[in-house]
């Protein structure tokens, strides 16, 4: 290999460790972010310049075609709009009403409610979509590279929640302010973020040991493995985020897949289930009493209120259907139909249900770019297993259909992809699905040496 691939490896793992480190999200301050989206654009320069003269740029555009599509929309939702265009749009009755107090009603407006929040999210935009084309024009081994990346941060990220628990209230290595005390929360700003990212970095070793024979070969090798997802259970469990516990099973099943890559006998099934059961209920037995681990537990049995955001979220949508409030306006807009008897002092940020919240702000289109979305990385990562072109290959799609599960079944409870960090790794997962050059090679056309691994 020449030095060029190398060098696009250090770049596009130098900034998976920015994003994840400073992307975590949830700060009143928008300097991490800004942070995390000049070093992206920054990144995607460097990449480029470090690449060949035909592999600096992604070549499956099926997958990026979502991406833009969504880019695409903040900027139309951003566009000026003559008066007697944008006073017809549903919702706008409140901004009519504002505007006329102080004789601005007949001014040009855009689509969104708030210009501003959605120009925000049209920069968040920015790192995943770039985090996307370095993914995408790597080939298979550097795209394992960059897993065991992931792996480690993830790891990294339990460490620093055992610091966080041991620091109790004295903040001991909490980056942000308004966070979760006496729960792991490790580089992102809430606890149910920081589930995802053990829980997707638990499936990154497993599939990073699978692809290196001499470590899962190895008894020494299967050892730390087992050892470190189950450090990466237990600490997800100790963020205290009810649906992270839950989504173990999820991250389990694919864990599972990955470990079936012969038919295995129904007897093999069941003695394997026996002995997980039994490793589980050890586990329960041995840390049983636990004050960290009875909080979490604790958190399932306290009310939720959920449902009534999502009632007035509902509400919401209606009035400002089919066109949306646009990208990033939840806030205000959901202020606005909040019932009176459920205000309160807590500030509604998010509708706890990223699929409701993007039905607010993008209207039809947000179904449309949903149902697009789902179908393409539905029908690419199943063709991707049935059929994969290595091994390899295989492991990377299984990964990122476990990844995507996780962050799709969290947004119905939560809003995961609202951090830039968790966008980022979305993003990654995503590009593992897409073709290598040697796929996308005519046939009889032979690839430029050096191109091509696996």
């Amino acid at each position: 290999m020449n030095a060029a691939p190398n060098y696009r490896v250090i770049i596009g793992a130098a900034f998976f460790c920015v994003a994840i480190v400073l992307g975590g999200g949830g700060s009143p301050s928008p300097a991490p972010e800004l942070a995390v989206e000049l070093c992206a654009l920054i990144a995607a320069v460097l990449f480029v310049a470090c690449s060949p003269a035909k592999g600096g740029m992604p070549r499956d555009w099926a997958l990026l075609a979502p991406m833009l599509a969504l880019l695409c929309l903040c900027i139309v939702q951003l566009l000026p709009l003559p008066p007697l265009l944008w006073k017809a749009l549903p919702g706008r009755e409140p901004v009519i009403a504002a505007l006329e107090l102080v004789e601005k009603s007949d001014e040009w407006a855009p689509i969104s409610v708030s210009p501003y929040r959605t120009l925000a999210s049209a920069l968040a935009l920015i790192p995943p979509i770039v985090m996307f084309g370095i993914v995408s024009t790597l080939s298979r081994a550097e795209r394992s590279l960059l897993l065991r990346v992931l792996a480690a941060l993830g790891l990294a990220s339990a460490v620093v929640g055992a610091v966080q628990l041991v620091g109790g209230r004295a903040n001991w290595l909490r980056f942000y302010e308004n966070t979760h005390l006496g729960f792991i929360t490790g580089f992102q700003a809430n606890r149910n973020a920081a589930a995802d990212l053990l829980l997707i970095a638990a499936l990154a070793v497993l599939a990073s040991a699978r692809a290196t024979p001499r470590i899962w070969e190895s008894t020494l090798g299967k050892s730390v493995t087992l050892g470190a997802i189950g450090l990466l259970a237990v600490s997800t469990i100790l963020t205290g985020s009810r649906a992270g516990v839950a989504l173990i099973l999820v991250a389990a099943v694919f864990c599972v897949l990955m470990l079936s890559w012969h038919r295995v006998s129904l007897r093999r099934w069941i003695i394997g289930g026996g002995i997980t059961i039994l490793a589980g209920l050890a586990i329960v037995a041995t840390l049983n009493g636990n004050a960290n681990l009875n909080r979490t537990f604790e958190r399932f049995a306290t009310q939720e209120t959920r449902t009534a955001i999502w009632s007035d979220t509902s509400y919401a949508i209606q009035q400002y259907w089919p066109v949306g409030s646009g990208i990033g306006t939840f806030e205000p807009t959901f202020i606005a139909a909040e019932r009176l008897e459920l205000v309160d002092a807590s500030r509604p940020n998010r509708a706890h249900n990223d699929y409701l919240e993007f039905l607010l702000e993008a209207g039809l289109a947000g179904i449309i770019l949903v149902l697009w979305s789902a179908a393409i990385l539905a029908i690419r990562s199943v063709g991707q297993i049935r059929r994969p072109p290595s091994r390899e290959a295989k492991l990377h799609a299984v990964f990122a259909l476990g990844a995507l599960a996780v962050f799709a079944l969290h947004s119905l409870v939560d809003y995961p992809m609202r951090s830039i960090s968790l966008a980022c790794v979305a993003a990654f997962a995503v590009g593992l699905l897409t073709r290598t050059t040697h796929q996308l090679m005519p046939i009889g056309v032979k690839a430029d040496q050096g191109e091509i691994l696996k």
